[in-house]
């Protein structure tokens, strides 16, 4: 006999992009978000497309909460995930390694370190869309 659990997160809050954030307030929402992903890979949730429009976060009692979201392309650990030309994520943020012809045929597997490398690329990206006069 075994049991099914499953665990539903129901948000009240509007979720808003990241990409509306800048300076420390970016950094902040940007680093919970990482904080959320390695809470779950630790549960065995594999988010596997850490890219900007996941990256969200919403406003209680005046602080910034970031927010990892879309779960449509996770996995958990203990399941076989997608294979060869079938891996997920969104490619200008995917880890290089998983870009190369091993990664696409599914020969190197998806580690912590990759989706980090996401969450970097992310980063990246969302800070170099803006100039002294905002976004570009």
């Amino acid at each position: 006999m075994f049991r099914l659990r499953s665990r539903v997160f129901v948000s009240h809050y509007k979720l808003h992009p990241i990409t509306e954030l800048h300076g420390k307030d970016l950094f902040d929402v940007w680093y919970q978000c990482i904080l959320c992903h390695i809470a779950l890979w630790k549960k065995g949730v594999n988010h596997s497309d850490v890219s900007p429009p996941n990256l969200m976060w919403y406003k209680k009692d005046g602080k910034l909460i970031g927010v990892l979201n879309d779960y449509d392309l996770s996995s958990l650990a203990n399941e076989p995930g997608p294979r060869g030309n079938e891996r997920t994520g969104t490619v200008p943020f995917m880890a290089r390694d998983l870009l190369t012809e091993e990664g696409q045929r599914g020969e190197i597997k998806h580690l912590y370190h990759h989706d980090l490398e996401s969450f970097i690329w992310c980063f990246g990206w969302i800070s170099l869309r803006y100039n002294e006069e905002g976004v570009l």
